[in-house]
């Protein structure tokens, strides 16, 4: 996998295989994130952060994720990027 990203933390991810996914931040809220398909914009997988100190992540696969031969790499980096970006969020707002 090979993974670019801007400056933002928003990224393409080229997995083996299949087309490209990009990694998007959803609104302006910073809770929520997906990976989409770049061509047509559908959502493969949705992350949303939610509880006390956005401690808890829910994940919402969609259909359009059928189209991958393994989502599993695109679910634990997901997982980890999020975690990423609230440990990050924490730090910045504690600075």
């Amino acid at each position: 996998m090979l993974m670019r990203q801007s400056w933002s933390f928003d990224g393409t991810l080229d997995l083996p295989g299949n087309e490209p996914v990009e990694w998007r931040t959803l609104g302006a809220a910073a809770d929520a994130w997906a990976f989409e398909h770049p061509h047509d914009g559908t959502r493969v997988l949705t992350f949303r952060t939610v509880g006390p100190l956005q401690a808890e992540t829910i994940v919402e696969v969609a259909p359009a994720a059928r189209r991958l031969v393994d989502a599993s790499p695109l679910l634990l980096l997901g997982a980890f990027l999020v975690r990423l970006a609230v440990d990050d969020s924490v730090v910045i707002a504690g600075a």
